[in-house]
């Protein structure tokens, strides 16, 4: 037997999807997603904060997260909130945080769009560590490209962009899932989200 990892004080369960354990933190209301041979543990979602706030991952609340359930993906997991029976929903949550590794020294981080699912429109919202040239497309799950909504450089900093649901002729897209890709230079991130 070996220990794999310590989330104190109180571990909740866990999942496998995708080569990764997910595990709630009962007492101090965050998710992290663990590597099967210990060697990393990200908090992908929760301040540490009681509540049951939404919104992205990085400024979400939980009260006392405790259950969870993964896709096969791992791009949506399921989480009850014990203390309030409220059952809550993240889609495409990103690491808010490394415990015992390094913060990548250029690139994106926390990726994300708001609200997800959406209907009328979603914001994704990125974090630039080094200037770059940035550019964000919309595919649809065949591969083909719906939208771009930005192809131009940007400053370091926090970034963000707002989709109407409407490909690059100005129609309205059809409900379902979709991938937007954000690229910085020889960095890529992708994520999926959902239009009701």
């Amino acid at each position: 037997m070996t220990e794999l990892a310590s989330i104190q004080p109180f571990l909740g369960f866990l999942t496998l999807s995708n080569g990764y354990l997910y595990a709630t933190s009962y007492s101090t209301n965050k998710i992290y997603r663990l590597s099967l041979n210990g060697s990393s543990m990200e908090v992908i979602a929760g301040t540490g904060a009681t509540g049951q706030a939404d919104g992205p991952a990085t400024s979400a609340t939980f009260n006392g997260p405790n259950g969870i359930v993964a896709t096969a993906s791992g791009d949506t997991l399921y989480v009850s909130d014990f203390n309030t029976g409220k059952l809550r929903m993240l889609v495409s949550a990103t690491p808010t945080g490394v415990e015992g590794a390094e913060v990548p020294a250029s690139g994106l981080l926390d990726l994300q769009n708001f609200p997800n699912p959406f209907h009328a429109s979603t914001t994704i919202t990125y974090a630039l560590t080094e200037p770059n040239r940035v550019s964000i497309d919309i595919y649809n799950m065949l591969g083909q490209k719906v939208r771009t909504l930005a192809s131009q450089p940007l400053s370091v900093g926090t970034q963000s962009v707002v989709w109407n649901g409407r490909n690059d002729a100005g129609q309205i897209i059809p409900r379902g899932a979709y991938v937007y890709t954000v690229r910085a230079g020889d960095f890529i991130q992708s994520r999926m989200l959902i239009r009701r």
